[in-house]
């Protein structure tokens, strides 16, 4: 059963794909039939490296070619923080927000001035108590995150942290796929994934939350094959502490919760099935009840939550409407209501469930391009984003440039 689910699953996943690389490539406007040539070009280079050159590597006893991957992980980091470092910017946004709210937590671990934003943007307190942490250790050596020292420092938690990624990515490649070229191959991926690159001077929660999913599936690929009945409640504990932690510091790593849920269904006995679902799930449920209590016992002030907060619907009505970005008409018009009931009844947060002719307008792009120059003034000529921004957006960006350069708006 599970080998033809995994056959029906694969076939509609690779159909979705096809569909959104289609599009992607079609719509682009910046020559996405170029794009796709480029694409093709590295996908052979990359076929022929993975078919003739890599295998190569088998032939080194794997103590040999343990040192040489940690030498080429350790050369890695290095050119990932120094180029992190090239491209550090000013943060903007909810970026900014946690930054500038960090004081608060480290005088006295309470939110007093940001508050407010915690009850109504939760899902970023986990990720503020854990860059607490980081600015707590750097503080040591006399760091703190207003200044520039303190930039530099996020983006060495960064690059730390998308690095250990690529780490476990390796090891689970080692675990998976047995031999040295299949462990090279998964480096070499990670290595040329550009995002990586793009994102290393941006701490914030999408990068920050990535060793966490993948211990879960390390923790998970040791538990298929663990015969010990302590050992593999060791490991559902460790999976479900981890995915708690991710899911703390960026909410989506739950899905992972279930789909491991689904997949002890599809691998395992009933009994054991049931068993392992209960503890993973009592594990997340319990931490993450016990977070929730803690944020309730003084943390937080809840009571502004019916007049300041936000409805998770909210959230569907960004991704339902224009480029699925934040909409900030669609954002105004939900401030605009007194209560969190009206803001659920509102157009703006029904927005995914009604015509898209009854949408909010976006806002047309504004700015010498249309778009922020977001890295540091030596990149900014040649890297900009392809996105267009809403207005609101944009200003808080110009912003950004207006502080980073003393009050001097650069030329475009």
């Amino acid at each position: 059963m599970q080998k033809q689910l995994t056959r029906i699953f694969s076939a509609g996943f690779a159909l979705v794909w096809g569909w959104v690389f289609l599009n992607s490539v079609l719509r682009w406007q910046h020559n996405g039939l170029a794009a796709l040539a480029a694409g093709a070009v590295l996908g052979v280079v990359l076929f022929a490296l993975a078919r003739f050159a890599l295998p190569l590597l088998d032939q080194l006893p794997r103590r040999r070619f343990r040192l040489l991957l940690g030498a080429v992980l350790a050369v890695y980091g290095l050119a990932l923080g120094w180029l992190g470092f090239l491209l550090a910017e000013v943060p903007i946004m909810d970026m900014s927000t946690v930054l500038q709210s960090l004081p608060d937590f480290l005088d006295d671990g309470v939110p007093q001035v940001w508050g407010a934003y915690y009850v109504i943007c939760n899902n970023n307190l986990g990720l503020a108590l854990l860059l607490t942490g980081w600015y707590k250790l750097v503080g040591l050596f006399g760091i703190t995150p207003d200044t520039e020292a303190g930039i530099y420092a996020g983006i060495v938690l960064n690059v730390l942290a998308i690095w250990l990624a690529v780490l476990l990515v390796c090891l689970l490649a080692r675990r998976i796929l047995h031999h040295n070229s299949g462990v090279a191959l998964a480096f070499v991926l990670c290595a040329g994934f550009l995002p990586f690159v793009l994102w290393s001077p941006c701490f914030y929660s999408d990068t920050l939350s990535l060793p966490f999913g993948l211990l879960v599936l390390l923790c998970w690929n040791y538990y298929r094959s663990e015969k010990r009945r302590p050992v593999r409640i060791a490991l559902l504990v460790a999976m479900g502490a981890a995915a708690f932690v991710g899911y703390a510091v960026k909410g989506s790593v739950a899905v992972m919760v279930v789909a491991l849920v689904i997949q002890l269904f599809l691998e395992k006995k009933l009994r054991q099935a049931l068993a392992g679902a209960l503890v993973l799930v009592l594990v997340f449920v319990g931490l993450n009840a016990g977070y929730k209590a803690w944020q309730h016992s003084g943390l937080l002030d809840f009571s502004v939550e019916g007049a300041e907060g936000f409805p998770i619907e909210l959230w569907f009505a960004y991704g339902s409407t224009g480029d699925g970005d934040y909409n900030d008409p669609v954002c105004q018009a939900a401030k605009d209501l007194p209560t969190m009931a009206d803001r659920r009844q509102s157009p703006g947060a029904t927005a995914c469930m009604t015509p898209r002719s009854s949408w909010p307008p976006r806002s047309k792009p504004t700015g010498p391009t249309g778009s922020f120059w977001r890295t540091s003034p030596a990149i900014c000529p040649w890297f900009t984003t392809a996105r267009p921004i809403s207005s609101c957006s944009w200003a808080w960006c110009w912003q950004a440039r207006w502080a980073r350069y003393g009050g001097r708006a650069p030329a475009p």
